[in-house]
């Protein structure tokens, strides 16, 4: 958990580091529209090869971030540069997998306790002090 929690965290104090003022409008020819939107803010798309903290946390995240951006696929059926409520789809997407991986990490600290608990016989291990 305690990974987890630095590398989310590293990963949004970069990811706030490096947004731009950003207003939704047409795009230019060629020009590639930012898809993490968090109201005037964006990150620049070339931001998302080039920041470490975000390929680290793509690379750690994967099946989370895959099981969400199928959800959100699912459910909205639209581009993820388009916003609900002042946010864009991407950036809901980052969030859920950001939320959903520390619950997926409290449930396995928890199946853990619970087998450790199963192989000890519920038994706390005596503290040895010495005398």
């Amino acid at each position: 958990m305690l990974f987890n929690l630095v590398l989310c965290a590293w990963f949004w104090v970069d990811f706030g580091r490096h947004t731009t003022v950003y207003t939704d409008r047409p795009p230019r020819f060629e020009e590639t529209v930012p898809v993490y939107k968090f109201g005037a803010q964006a990150l620049p798309p070339e931001a998302e090869a080039n920041l470490m903290s975000f390929r680290t946390m793509l690379l750690f995240q994967r099946p989370t971030f895959f099981a969400v951006r199928q959800v959100a696929s699912a459910l909205t059926r639209r581009s993820w540069d388009q916003r609900i409520g002042g946010i864009s789809i991407g950036a809901y997407v980052l969030i859920a997998a950001t939320l959903i991986s520390f619950a997926q990490w409290a449930a396995f600290a928890l199946l853990l306790a619970w087998v450790v608990r199963l192989v000890t016989g519920g038994q706390p291990r005596p503290i040895h002090r010495p005398v």
